[in-house]
């Protein structure tokens, strides 16, 4: 009887703790500063499948090509639509990053650690890195690479890091916005073309014109820079200049993970 009533005391404050985390979630992005605009002249899951270098993450399955088809009907989405947990943040009070600025491997080495985390995509053009330092606090970068539409979602609450394209099976030129909501401590983000809610893990729109429908994704890796270092000879590293007044020195979930 002791032991049970033990388990229950610890899971009520394990919950209790998570709730604390969402409501100082809720509470640091509603109040962060506004934006101020970055003008043109200021700047014109654990490793690599490389058996090289066993550093970086390994990526979760690739879905590219042509736009998939509905793969859930309404009544098999409803049991997510109906449990995102509504909060207190607007649409893009976490903002995402529109129009990203990148420095070189150089210059962010001014700025980084060697165990800072980086979340890395390949595509043909280049290497693409983005500093989880910089990502908490927007969760979303909306790039165009390759010639298509990329979206770069990170959720802190879940450590989970997707990258999806602009092609969601209706349209092929969405991006993508935080809701403010969650669905089990996930982020939730929403289309810009239909408003639709997408649960970032899931990847299936869950309400709107894509409720069923499945995002494509793009393999992308989780790093640390030292990694990227001795990886890379050239990359794109997300600058932190964002356009917006953010402590990227700071994490604002500090030792939730």
């Amino acid at each position: 009887m002791r032991k049970r009533l033990l388990i229950i005391i610890i899971s009520v404050l394990v919950a209790a703790a998570a709730l604390v985390v969402v409501i100082y979630r809720d509470a640091i992005f509603s109040k962060s500063s506004p934006q101020t605009e970055v003008s043109a002249s200021d700047e014109a899951n654990d490793a690599i499948t490389d058996e090289e270098n066993p550093a970086f993450c390994e990526p979760s399955e690739t879905m590219t090509g042509e736009p998939l088809d509905k793969v859930l009907g309404d009544g098999e989405t409803a049991p997510y639509s109906e449990n995102i947990l509504e909060m207190s943040l607007s649409k893009d009070s976490i903002p995402p990053i529109e129009n990203p600025i990148y420095t070189t491997i150089e210059e962010a080495d001014l700025l980084f650690e060697d165990y800072d985390r980086m979340f890395v995509y390949e595509a043909a053009e280049g290497v693409y890195v983005y500093p989880q330092r910089i990502m908490v606090w927007h969760e979303i970068v909306n790039e165009t690479i390759d010639g298509q539409l990329v979206s770069v979602t990170y959720c802190p609450l879940t450590s989970s890091v997707i990258a999806y394209t602009g092609a969601d099976g209706i349209h092929d030129d969405n991006t993508y916005g935080t809701s403010g909501n969650l669905l089990n401590s996930n982020l939730v983000m929403y289309d810009r073309n239909t408003d639709s809610r997408i649960p970032q893990i899931l990847g299936i729109g869950v309400t709107g014109e894509l409720n069923g429908f499945e995002l494509n994704t793009l393999p992308i890796y989780w790093a640390q820079w030292s990694d990227v270092v001795n990886t890379y000879d050239e990359a794109f590293v997300l600058s932190t200049e964002t356009g917006h007044i953010r402590d990227y020195n700071r994490d604002p979930y500090g030792t939730y993970l």
